[in-house]
């Protein structure tokens, strides 16, 4: 693990808003959704996408599942465009099933606090593939 500026980039894709409970049956619709109208984002950087956690408030938790996109797209109708500034990360490449992905996390969480690293609620994981193939994962966790 270890601390890395980014540059900052453009995401468009399908927001999620739902409370913890509901987030596992909500999440793979999306999902599924969203690869199915991947082709809808033009100018994709690629097609690897990305689940970013932005937010959590009173119980409520907003994710943007996307692909980054380069220059001033369409967003395509019932998709999101969000800009990422450039900030300070904890990052950690995932090896390995997507299903421990939230142990990664947890990782770089305990991680940042052994480091006295104040961090925040936003992440982002980056590597899903259109074919959900187990590949490593980038995993961002933001300095505040």
């Amino acid at each position: 693990m270890e601390i890395i500026d980014t540059k900052g980039f453009t995401v468009i894709g399908i927001k999620v808003q739902a409370k913890w409970d509901d987030l596992h049956e909500k999440m793979p619709k999306v999902w599924q959704e969203f690869r199915k109208r991947l082709e809808e984002v033009s100018e994709r950087k690629n097609d690897i996408m990305m689940d970013i956690s932005l937010d959590e408030s009173d119980g409520v938790y907003t994710q943007l599942i996307g692909v980054e996109v380069e220059g001033d797209t369409e967003i395509p109708d019932g998709m999101t465009k969000i800009i990422i500034p450039s900030q300070k990360y904890v990052y950690y490449e995932h090896e390995g099933d997507v299903s421990k992905i939230a142990e990664s996390f947890g990782k770089m969480y305990d991680w940042a606090e052994q480091q006295n690293i104040d961090v925040g609620d936003f992440k982002i994981d980056v590597g899903y593939r259109r074919d959900s193939s187990d590949r490593a994962h980038e995993l961002y966790v933001k300095v505040v």
